[in-house]
């Protein structure tokens, strides 16, 4: 292997286009200089720490696939950048600050667990306020509050006949994971919902969801699971997806992990079956399925921003969301044509990821209270 160039390599790892002998060594980098993460390396040392580990490496590890699991390039880069932050653009990349600052009078902190509970009864129950424990009872199934603040039901039984339902809301720099009544584990996303019976009584499990959330659905071969959005159904036994259906996205996109899913196009005759690692999207009377990007579609559950060739205005909804700001364009805005990639951590203020954009030369920031105004 030739000379290494630390912040190529981790730039290639990055973009996903390292050899096997790369990844490796990006890899095995990690794993013995971790306990660094959150420091600034100066560049020659870590240049030697990489070419050394490259030395060391057995010759079968150097030409063995790494096995990768999400999250690690991201790890990688925020040992070598102060901001926390990788950025670029498709059309131009320069690491050149000059030109117009960002003004930032003060910070937006990102997003937390954040969420409100609507009982069948119209109660309102604020789960950051919440104690922990019991905080709710309906019918005879009991609503705790777990130690590490999550939400889960206890029963099996609904003493009444009636069929019940509660509503979890995540506000603009929310996120909230709850435990539905059959074990389902469901992670809803920054300003979204979900409607739910108290408990599942019928012939299926079916839930309707605004927004963006992550299913892990618990297995039922009896009882399928069927989750609802404005055009769609998906329909599951047991298994692991994601399904992105917010109103100011462009089209609504199921992504599933593992097991199987069927997803149907509601009023309309389409109907696709998904195999892990497809992507299934629904715009207008299309239902299209590609092979998914899971590290990108996951990121925003496991911690992470991930922008693959993105535009500005769908990067800025999602900030929009996390950090719960107002977006103004001014005008003669940008290059419409420009695309933007990066890695960032969701638990950075927003200045982080407003200031790192800035370096890729194509666009500016002006931060005043929660407004952000974008600059040619």
């Amino acid at each position: 292997m030739s000379k290494i160039n630390a912040k190529e390599l981790l730039k290639k790892y990055a973009e996903g286009n390292c050899s096997p002998e790369e990844r490796a060594l990006v890899e095995t980098y990690y794993n013995k200089f971790k306990a660094a993460s959150g420091n600034d390396l100066p560049e020659q040392e870590l240049e030697n720490n990489l070419d050394s580990i490259w030395k060391g490496l057995p010759v079968k590890r150097r030409g063995r696939q790494a096995k990768l699991w999400y999250g690690i390039s991201a790890a990688v880069v925020l040992i070598v950048f102060s901001a926390g932050l990788y950025f670029y653009t498709l059309l131009k990349h320069s690491e050149d600050l000059t030109g117009q600052a960002s003004v930032v009078q003060v910070d937006v902190p990102p997003g937390k667990q954040k969420a409100m509970l609507t009982l069948a009864d119209g109660r309102k129950i604020s789960l950051v306020d919440a104690a922990k424990g019991d905080i709710a009872s309906q019918a005879g199934i009991r609503i705790i509050k777990t130690e590490d603040g999550n939400l889960i039901y206890r029963g099996d039984e609904l003493s009444t006949s009636a069929q019940l339902f509660n509503t979890i809301e995540t506000p603009k720099g929310g996120e909230f994971q709850i435990n539905l009544p059959d074990g389902t584990k469901v992670w809803l996303n920054a300003a979204s919902s979900l409607k739910y019976p108290v408990a599942f009584k019928g012939k299926d499990r079916k839930v309707v969801l605004t927004g963006e959330a992550y299913f892990e659905v618990a297995q039922n071969k009896n009882k399928p699971f069927k989750v609802l959005t404005s055009k769609q159904e998906v329909e599951v036994l047991g298994t692991h997806f994601n399904i992105n259906a917010y109103e100011d996205t462009d089209g609504i996109k199921t992504t599933l992990v593992e097991g199987s899913v069927k997803v149907k196009q509601l009023d309309h005759i389409n109907v696709r079956l998904l195999k892990p690692g497809q992507l299934a999207i629904l715009k207008g009377n299309s239902l299209a399925v590609k092979e998914a990007d899971i590290e990108a579609e996951m990121a925003w559950k496991n911690g992470y921003f991930i922008f693959n060739g993105e535009n500005l205005e769908s990067i800025m909804h999602k900030i929009s969301r996390w950090y719960d700001i107002e977006v103004v364009y001014s005008r003669g805005l940008i290059n419409n044509e420009a695309r933007f990639g990066g890695i960032v951590s969701r638990n950075k203020n927003i200045s982080v990821v407003l200031k790192t954009m800035e370096r890729t030369g194509q666009v500016h920031f002006k931060l005043e209270g929660k407004k952000v105004t974008v600059l040619p």
